[in-house]
């Protein structure tokens, strides 16, 4: 018996729905459990890894974990700085790039900084405060807005963020390290 054209339709795009619908709904489910995963990050800090280059004999480690309520608890460790530690935070930057400052560790918006030691804390969305990247007098927008912790997040996965210990004879930052997700 033939079919009508109506049957060949209707039955082609049974078979094509029935093909499709797992594989969507696997897409679906993927992208609930990215943004509810955790995450281990870490960062190792060196001179070296500024941009440009400095000679100088600090090092340090950050270690964080992304939380399953979106939060992000850290440590950052470090040790023979050349002078007085101003600052440390998380730039918005891939790597061999400049970027803007996304969340302050310490100094800045938060706690001073010790000399050496080790700095720990939670980041929230209300500790995202993204000072621009800028070049010679142009400022750069990069996208991610104050309180916007998820983009962060979705940068610090892509892995485009650093961490940077800024001292007062390197105040551009004296240790570097990009993150990245062990």
């Amino acid at each position: 018996m033939k079919k009508s054209f109506i049957d060949r339709i209707l039955s082609t795009s049974f078979v094509i729905f029935a093909t499709l619908s797992p594989l969507v709904l696997n897409m679906g489910a993927a992208q609930a459990q990215d943004s509810d995963r955790t995450d281990s990050l870490r960062a190792e800090l060196s001179s070296f890894n500024q941009v440009p280059s400095v000679l100088a004999h600090g090092h340090g480690n950050f270690e964080a974990e992304i939380n399953e309520d979106g939060t992000i608890s850290f440590s950052l460790t470090y040790a023979r700085m050349s002078s007085q530690v101003v600052q440390a935070h998380i730039h918005f930057g891939a790597s061999m790039t400049n970027g803007g400052v996304a969340v302050f560790l310490c100094g800045g918006t938060k706690p001073a900084c010790p000399a050496s030691g080790t700095v720990t804390g939670t980041i929230t969305a209300t500790d995202v405060s993204v000072l621009p990247a800028t070049n010679g007098d142009s400022v750069i927008p990069q996208g991610i807005e104050p309180g916007d912790l998820a983009g962060l997040i979705k940068a610090i996965r892509h892995g485009d963020t650093y961490v940077n210990v800024h001292t007062a004879m390197f105040p551009t930052g004296e240790i570097r390290g990009q993150v990245q997700t062990r």
